[in-house]
This record gives structure tokens, C-alpha cells and sequence, in this order.
């Protein structure tokens, strides 16, 4: 696959999912813009921590 294309892809697989992730912390609590960015910013602090701590071994 062309780099361009798969760039596009990726960028666009990434933005579909954070819509879904941000409507997904809106919708059902119908918290209000900055309180559903914070909340969905915490969803992927501990997705990301999450992922480094399986990769990991204290």
C-alpha cells in the first residue's frame, strides 16, 4: 500500500473513533463540552497506561 493512502486511513480510522468515543461520553450522561473532552481525554490516559503497563515488569 502507498504511504499516503495508508497515512489517510490510519488518520481517518483515528478520527472515527474518537468522534465515537467523544459522542459516546456526551450522549448518555449529556455532560456538557469540557466536562465530556475531560472525561474522554481520562478514557485514553488509562487506555494508554493500561497498554504500558502490559508491556512492562516491575
Amino acid at each position: 500500500m502507498v504511504s499516503p493512502t495508508k497515512a489517510f486511513l490510519v488518520c481517518g480510522a483515528f478520527l472515527l473513533g474518537a468522534v465515537g468515543l467523544f459522542g459516546l461520553t456526551v450522549y448518555p450522561f449529556q455532560y456538557g463540552l469540557v466536562e465530556s473532552a475531560i472525561l474522554a481525554g481520562a478514557f485514553v490516559l488509562v487506555a494508554l497506561f493500561e497498554t504500558a503497563l502490559d508491556d512492562t515488569s516491575f
